[in-house]
């Protein structure tokens, strides 16, 4: 906090001007604690076997976020998707963040999907 404060008066020693609100310093430090940089894997496979073969890779790499790629999974299904996320809760040590997306094959995902999964 005294360097913010020798900062200001240098700065306005120099005619320009400086506002500082001390109500901003708690949010720029919560902000820097919780907006940093993840390393997010894709676990995009086609069966439950080979997702938890690639979650285990990539915790054993040091991953500190998953993205469940659900679009790419063979006959999916909320079932086969929860068993998926109860796999990784269960197996990392620490509480990874999960991101689960399904993009339809025009968007870019792994295959079409069911009318009933896409609504």
């Amino acid at each position: 906090m005294q360097y913010i404060k020798q900062r200001a008066s240098q700065i306005s020693a120099q005619g320009r001007y400086f506002v500082f609100c001390s109500c901003f310093w708690g949010f720029s430090l919560l902000y820097a604690l919780i907006m940093e940089t993840k390393l997010a894997v894709p676990i995009a496979a086609k069966g439950l076997d080979q997702a938890k073969r690639q979650v285990k890779a990539a915790l054993t790499g040091g991953a500190e976020m998953l993205e469940l790629r659900a679009d790419y999974l063979e006959n999916l299904s909320v079932d086969l998707v929860k068993n998926l996320i109860a796999f990784v809760k269960s197996d990392s040590e620490k509480r990874l963040p999960i991101i689960v997306t399904c993009r339809d094959k025009r968007q870019g995902g792994g295959n079409r999907l069911s009318t009933e999964i896409a609504s």
